[in-house]
């Protein structure tokens, strides 16, 4: 990617465009076909890649115009791209280049809008936490969204939109189709009227599906503020959540949500290994094992014998920068009292293939570090735990 990013670099940096007085229409043709090149070769890479190549790019225009023009044009690509998830790319060039006026947006009305856009996605980008809501249920009581433990789907919609009407009949099949599934189907009515919003559920979603659990809410009087936690500026509007309520999809349509259910399903999968209140496995696995004032030392400790503890279990690996920033604090931690067993996953694969298969069916190392909190009996507290944030 590094090549990449230096030959595009070069070309622009090279790029005589001498944009002073006005612009040579030619040569902005040439720089945009360039730059179209380039986001060509950044389609595969993360977000955080496409944004930190977007930015390398534009420091090296010096000229203030011809920086003004890949900064909009960055801006333009990837608040329209196809691509789930492009949009952070958007409101970060939005954040560093032009709400900071290093920058100059085209009109201040366009400068405001692009506030608003990120205003309203900011908190609903690809890898994000859900925002968490309680809301109004049909019953009459109140419920939270997303679910926890488990796979969600979001659905904000509005009777009185025919695009919502569609989607919902779309979703209505696909829904029927997934009673081997295991997921909460959350749908939101963005009305007032309630009359209005029990007839549409009656007649669009009275259906018992084994696998898949149902939830209709609203928020009437918007005391949730939903509509900018979840950017509803337009309906309807679709997203889907992991078990830990991280976005893995938004922006949705019932197409695009049934690619990303199989995805879904492994992660369902994933997360209810090593369930929450259950003991650990009896698995004896080599570790460090740290102790208030104690040295460290290799140890065997069977994972379902904490013998007077509550502590963790961390699974971590080599070379993983969220691992060693996570092991960072056991020093901190161990001086405070807590126990914390060190499991080196690389070093499991290396000595016991056997055990580290078992390991890896027991427990969802899918993303190291992986931690575990149990209680002095050796039963799971919580899952998925950062010692950043102890």
């Amino acid at each position: 990617m590094k090549r990449i990013f230096l030959i595009s670099a070069l070309a622009l940096c090279l790029f005589p465009m001498a944009l002073r007085a006005q612009v040579d229409t030619t040569k902005l043709a040439q720089l945009k076909s360039m730059l179209q090149e380039y986001y060509l070769a950044l389609d595969q890479e993360t977000i955080e890649t496409k944004s930190s190549e977007c930015d390398l790019i534009i420091e090296t225009c010096t000229d203030s115009l011809l920086r003004q023009e890949v900064v909009l044009d960055v801006y333009d690509h990837y608040l329209h791209s196809k691509m789930m998830g492009d949009e952070a790319v958007a409101i970060h060039v939005y954040d560093t280049w032009l709400a900071t006026k290093r920058v100059k947006m085209r009109s201040d009305a366009d400068l405001i809008n692009a506030g608003i856009f990120a205003t309203f996605n900011r908190s609903t980008l690809l890898g994000c936490e859900a925002p968490r809501l309680t809301l109004g249920n049909i019953e009459g009581g109140f419920e939270d969204l997303p679910a926890e433990g488990r796979v969600s789907v979001l659905f904000f919609y509005s009777t009185s939109c025919a695009k919502c009407k569609l989607e919902t009949i779309l979703l209505r099949t696909f829904l029927m189709s997934q009673e081997n599934s295991n997921f909460d189907f959350y749908a939101i009515y963005l009305g007032s009227d309630e009359e209005q919003w029990k007839s549409y559920v009656a007649a669009n979603f009275s259906m018992n599906i084994p696998g898949v659990k149902m939830h209709h809410l609203w928020d009437p009087d918007d005391s949730t503020e939903m509509g900018e936690a979840y950017g509803l500026y337009q309906t309807p509007r679709m997203y889907l959540t992991d078990p830990n309520g991280i976005i893995i999809g938004r922006g949705l349509d019932t197409e695009a949500l049934k690619k990303l259910m199989g995805y879904a399903g492994l992660l369902q999968d994933l997360y209810d290994r090593c369930p929450v209140g259950q003991k650990l496995p009896a698995l004896t696995v080599p570790g460090k094992q740290h102790t208030y004032l104690v040295s460290l030392k290799y140890v065997d400790q069977d994972l379902s014998r904490f013998k007077g503890w509550p502590g963790y279990v961390i699974f971590y690996t080599n070379g993983c920068g969220n691992c060693e920033a996570e092991r960072s604090q056991i020093v901190r931690m161990t001086r405070l009292g807590t126990k914390i067993l060190e499991v080196n996953v690389d070093e499991l694969w290396s000595t016991d293939e056997e055990l580290a298969a078992k390991v890896f069916d027991a427990f969802d190392l899918t993303s190291l570090p992986f931690i575990v909190e149990v209680d002095r009996k050796g039963y799971v507290r919580r899952k998925y735990v950062s010692f950043l944030n102890n």
